[in-house]
């Protein structure tokens, strides 16, 4: 029977240390890309059909599948994130409204 290694120093104060020492690489395409996104999405005001199309697909992306929107629920999407982007909770129908959008990918 194959031993399950022992987990040590799983304190939150040795994981936090252990992290403030991490330096991502400068060459890493995943840091250097995320900044991109928040950027794309910090500087549009109201979220339309075309940013929400564009940055869905450049999001996905990076997974080994594609994206299928279903575009039937485009606009009630459309306020729910505006609604988010401006700092409001989402209620859960919002969310689950959200997660409609792109349920080929759950």
């Amino acid at each position: 029977m194959k031993k399950i290694p022992e987990l040590k120093n799983l304190l939150f104060e040795n994981i936090l240390s252990e992290s403030l020492k991490f330096i991502p690489p400068i060459e890493d395409s995943y840091i250097n890309t995320y900044p991109e996104f928040i950027l794309f999405f910090k500087n549009i005001n109201i979220i339309s059909k075309h940013d929400l199309v564009i940055s869905s697909h450049f999001v996905y992306g990076w997974m080994p599948t594609i994206i299928e929107l279903k575009f039937q629920y485009m606009e009630d999407v459309l306020k729910s994130l505006n609604k988010a982007k401006n700092g409001v909770i989402l209620t859960i129908v919002e969310l689950e409204l959200l997660k409609i959008l792109s349920i080929t990918l759950l």
